[in-house]
């Protein structure tokens, strides 16, 4: 993310997963400020992510932060100069998509479920994952010490 990220930006940014920012973003849901609140799931999505005194402070005062003190909060992974940014979000993206839906699966079980279901569901994720010509690439790479080529199968 570069620049202003206000309201609804701010909004589909705490949806994504993992976030990334230039070191000039600024982040902010200055909904208060107009009379109304954030409507789309960013007071659940910001409790869960940075506790629920940065989900009030950030909501009910309204005033935008600087990527650095999103960075702090945990609202953001890393922060870049703006020449960086790009480069830092194509490493990021460069996963097993069918891995890495299984593992946002996982991850959403362990969050909502009791540790058991969780460690089951983990299991039979990574067997499902075992079995793909993802993981076949993915070690041959490590072994050949060169980038993998995934493709979802």
């Amino acid at each position: 993310m570069e620049g202003y990220c206000l309201g609804g930006g701010f909004e589909l940014a705490l949806a994504c997963d993992i976030r990334i920012a230039s070191i000039s973003a600024q982040f902010g849901l200055p909904e208060i400020i107009l009379g109304i609140l954030p409507g789309g799931g960013d007071t659940v999505r910001l409790t869960k992510i940075a506790g629920s005194s940065v989900a009030r402070t950030l909501t009910m005062v309204g005033e935008p932060i600087a990527a650095s003190r999103a960075f702090d909060l945990g609202l953001l992974v890393s922060v870049h100069p703006p020449e960086e940014l790009a480069d830092a979000a194509r490493k990021l993206a460069d996963r097993p998509p069918f891995a890495l839906a299984q593992l946002k699966s996982s991850l959403n079980i362990a969050i909502d479920t009791d540790t058991a279901t969780a460690c089951q569901t983990e299991i039979k994720a990574f067997a499902l994952c075992y079995s793909t010509a993802d993981k076949e690439e993915g070690a041959n790479a490590f072994l050949q010490k060169r980038k993998p080529q995934f493709t979802g199968a």
